[in-house]
């Protein structure tokens, strides 16, 4: 029996070394934090350079955006760390007096990290600040799935209304049917949102990236038709005078550039997914964090720009001359080109959920499993605890000395 119990508890303990290791590489970083990143607000972009000009200022906003990024989120990283660094000498210094100011590197290039927002705030800010950093991601996450969820139901409205007939005179918005259709949709997603890492959501990433990719090239796709003449609306073109005026180098008014400045900030939004990201990539070196980061930003960028540019260029196909929030809401309704990127736009928005919840929702655990029940809880539990629950106490089990 003792054998046994040896042989059990060697087990146990080479399985939560395993699930302790770094496992992301850069290719999976990059495309958790791009499929963090980019998703529906780009289709706001057509409207953001349209008003602030999309020969030169807008691009040049775009870029400026793009550097400011990369910085906060590369300082986001080293915040992280020596907010580890700092607790981790704390912990050291009241076991071993003698060694309170050599950090414990416990393979450190091979370890899980530990880092989180509520620690940054705390070690920068003082401990008051944990509890306001913690709302604020929360808040972050809530409002995001709560947009996307309203989005999620729009592109979907086609589908839903060619099998549920809407009511007399219901045009877009709310119906019983587009809301169940809608709550189908994230009930299957929600599954996705108990994994342990993001790094598990690799592959989901990539197919999220590849759909709104293709919502991208069917916007610019459309723009150039308009542009060459052979389709679009073109019974609208020279409706208005401003349809001549689509290519503009700067803002009409200081108005439209306040009111386009959000829009290029918006869409560049990841960093409630950093630290996580950050603390699971494989040897995160400077180099590495710095070419996964710049290898993240630059080609969201280009795509930001590409569907931009040309998504305002269709202001000349519309009646108004200019292009809404939502730039698929200016085609014809009857486009098959736009059912396929609706159902696209739909897929990133569906994929993207887990994305945005499960930093919420390993804020939420953290404070739980670090209490006395919490603890007492997992161990009783040694052998079948959770997959969420083995990621979400990893930031406590750093606290406690060695």
């Amino acid at each position: 029996m003792n054998i046994l119990s040896r042989q059990e508890n060697t087990g146990n303990s080479m399985n939560n070394e395993g699930n302790d290791k770094r496992q992301g590489t850069i290719s999976s970083a990059r495309f958790n934090l791009l499929s963090s990143m980019v998703g529906g607000g780009s289709l706001s972009l057509p409207l953001a350079f349209h008003q602030t000009g999309n020969l030169l200022l807008a691009p040049i906003i775009l870029i400026v955006t793009s550097v400011l990024v990369q910085q906060s989120i590369l300082f986001l990283v080293k915040s992280g760390i020596y907010s580890t660094a700092s607790r981790e000498q704390g912990a050291t210094s009241e076991d071993e007096g003698e060694m309170a100011g050599v950090p414990r590197q416990n393979n450190r290039n091979n370890k899980k990290g530990n880092a989180s927002y509520e620690n940054v705030a705390s070690q920068a800010f003082g401990p008051n600040a944990r509890i306001f950093s913690m709302a604020l991601v929360c808040a972050c996450c809530f409002f995001a799935t709560v947009g996307y969820a309203v989005l999620l139901r729009d592109m979907l409205e086609p589908i839903v209304d060619s099998l549920v007939k809407p009511p007399e005179g219901m045009g877009g918005g709310p119906t019983l049917a587009r809301n169940v259709a809608m709550l189908i949709v994230v009930l299957c997603v929600s599954p996705l949102t108990t994994w342990k890492n993001l790094t598990a959501l690799r592959n989901v990433g990539a197919a999220s990236m590849a759909s709104v990719l293709t919502v991208g090239f069917i916007v610019a796709y459309r723009s150039i038709e308009c542009q060459l003449g052979t389709g679009g609306n073109q019974e609208n073109e020279g409706d208005n005078d401003s349809n001549e005026n689509n290519l503009r180098v700067f803002p009409p008014s200081w108005k439209e550039l306040l009111d386009a400045v959000p829009l290029f900030i918006s869409s560049f939004i990841c960093h409630f997914n950093v630290l996580p990201i950050h603390n699971e990539l494989r040897c995160p070196t400077s180099d590495r964090v710095s070419r996964w980061v710049r290898t993240s930003i630059w080609p969201a960028t280009l795509f930001y720009y590409v569907i931009g540019f040309t998504g305002s260029l269709y202001a000349k196909c519309t009646p108004s001359g200019s292009v809404q929030g939502n730039i698929l809401l200016d085609f014809d309704e009857d486009d098959p080109l736009l059912l396929l990127g609706r159902l696209c736009l739909a897929m990133t928005i569906t994929l993207a959920f887990p994305m945005i919840v499960i930093p919420a929702r390993d804020i939420l655990v953290r404070p739980i499993m670090g209490t006395r029940f919490g603890r007492r809880f997992l161990q009783s539990m040694p052998n079948n605890q959770p997959p969420l629950l083995q990621n979400s106490t990893h930031d406590h089990t750093a606290d406690i000395p060695s």
